[in-house]
């Protein structure tokens, strides 16, 4: 009992001392922003690399798992706010950056908007890292140990969602397909993409995927859980030739989460992270191709040729891409004068009926400052709504997500995976507002709720009418065989 104290008196005090660290990186920037801007650049990213590597650590002392939707939120937020400036510091594309930014903005804009979003991606880390601190832990070993009741629950799940949500699936690629290849551009679907609506309930086939993954996975079918992991990675590849990065990236993303809580139970070692670099260096390469690929025009020989091009400067160059984000923060904050807060819980309630809602409440940030072509985040988003109370709303933000995911990973140490699989929709939607607009995602849940509870239903009528299954564990959500 006095080590756990012990314990929870060295968190707080490295928790503590990284607020301070934070605030003081924050004062070093705001009082040196007035500078020439290649001075401020230099200092800019040396203080941003030392607090990055330090909430890092600090991330390590509290054990907060990066692969979680709120550290990969907080982490990645560095790549999308601060990878322009970050090359611009380092001497890569000085000239272009520059022109790009007077484009949309100017330097005191931009300056200012890239000080703005540096204090939010602190206030979030922070709220993020104190629900952490003080909430109750389960424990995860015996999690990872305990043995796992032999289900085909996931199979029926699995099955029922791939069959029904598979002709949605496929309309929409073959709409996107279609669309790209009759304009030449990818960028087309800006303007011309189908309704929301269709585009999530498509998606509910990844679910379906996981779902038989998990199935394969207790029932110790290794092949066949590998199998549904290709047949994954190649829909969402399909997915990505077209042009579209973010969505599937985030979809990924959630997936490594699930296949990290799920799937394995065993630490990755040192020894793994020699793949894991590999694997994220081909993933940039694949990224850059696209990219190249869907400015050009749709084009498959442009991907390979990319893709086996490679080097230190594709990396660069994703890194300056990614990061334009920031500059639509930038715009962002100098464009939009009025605020409404209202409106961010309007938009929210409005988003629960399928039928679509064009107003003014449903106008995101980068369109109302007139930037759509640069995308959006959830900083930009929370400034858009509530200026310079943005930093309040975006330590509430890591707040609401860290409630959730405390909430699903307690119901995964008792073996309900079923509550896990409910809410990775929701997870792939909240790590996309890393360069999308962010939205509390009460939709995705009722609807997740609605379809999953549906097809539990479906399972229970074939129990009682004596079909497929004896036993329905109703605290697991599982079906026992």
């Amino acid at each position: 009992m006095k080590k756990k104290y012990v314990i929870k008196d060295i968190n707080l005090f490295v928790f503590f001392l990284y607020i301070v660290l934070a605030l003081l990186s924050l004062m070093i920037i705001k009082v040196f922003e007035d500078l020439p801007f290649h001075s401020w650049t230099k200092i800019f990213c040396s203080v941003a690399v030392l607090l990055l590597f330090v909430q890092i650590y600090v991330f390590r002392i509290l054990k907060i798992k990066i692969l979680s939707v709120f550290p990969l939120i907080s982490l990645l937020s560095y790549l999308f706010q601060f990878g322009d400036i970050l090359c611009y510091s380092l001497g890569y594309k000085k000239e272009v950056i520059i022109r790009y930014i007077k484009s949309y903005a100017d330097i005191n804009a931009y300056t200012k908007g890239v000080s703005l979003a540096f204090g939010c991606v602190i206030t979030f880390t922070i709220g993020g890292m104190l629900l952490k601190l003080f909430s109750s832990d389960f424990d995860e070993d015996i999690f990872r140990t305990r043995k796992i009741v032999n289900t085909s629950f996931y199979k029926y799940l699995g099955i029922i969602l791939i069959s029904t949500t598979f002709p949605l699936w496929l309309y929409h690629l073959i709409f996107n397909a279609k669309t790209i290849i009759e304009n030449g551009s990818y960028e087309v679907l800006l303007k011309k993409s189908l309704p929301g609506y269709i585009t999530s309930f498509a998606s509910f086939i990844y679910i379906g995927m996981f779902s038989l993954m998990l199935y394969f996975r207790i029932k110790n079918s290794k092949l066949k859980m590998w199998i549904t992991i290709s047949v994954f990675v190649f829909c969402l590849s399909l997915f990505m030739l077209l042009g579209s990065r973010s969505v599937p990236m985030s979809i990924f993303f959630a997936f490594l989460i699930f296949y990290n809580r799920c799937l394995i139970y065993k630490k990755i070692r040192k020894e793994h992270m020699i793949i894991l670099i590999i694997g994220a260096y081909i993933l940039i390469n694949l990224l850059h191709a696209i990219q190249v690929s869907r400015l050009s025009g749709f084009s498959l020989s442009d991907i390979i040729n990319e893709f086996w091009r490679g080097g230190l400067e594709i990396v660069l160059d994703e890194i300056w891409e990614f990061g334009i984000t920031g500059i639509s923060t930038s715009c962002i904050v100098n464009n939009i004068k009025e605020f409404h807060p209202d409106w961010f819980v309007i938009k929210e309630l409005c988003s629960i009926t399928p039928i679509p809602i064009v107003s003014k409440y449903a106008i995101v940030g980068s369109v109302a400052a007139g930037i759509p072509e640069l995308g959006t985040s959830y900083i930009g988003e929370m400034y858009y709504y509530y200026g310079n109370w943005c930093y309040l709303a975006t330590f509430f933000i890591a707040i609401y997500i860290t409630s959730i995911e405390n909430c699903i990973y307690k119901q995964l140490s008792k073996n309900n995976y079923f509550i896990f699989l409910m809410f990775l929709m929701w997870m792939w939607q909240q790590l996309n507002c890393i360069r999308a607009s962010f939205n509390l995602a009460l939709k995705t849940m009722i609807y997740s709720f609605i379809l999953l509870e549906g097809v539990k239903i479906i399972c229970l009528s074939f129990h009682r009418s004596g079909m497929y299954v004896k036993k329905f564990n109703y605290q697991e959500g599982a079906v026992d065989l």
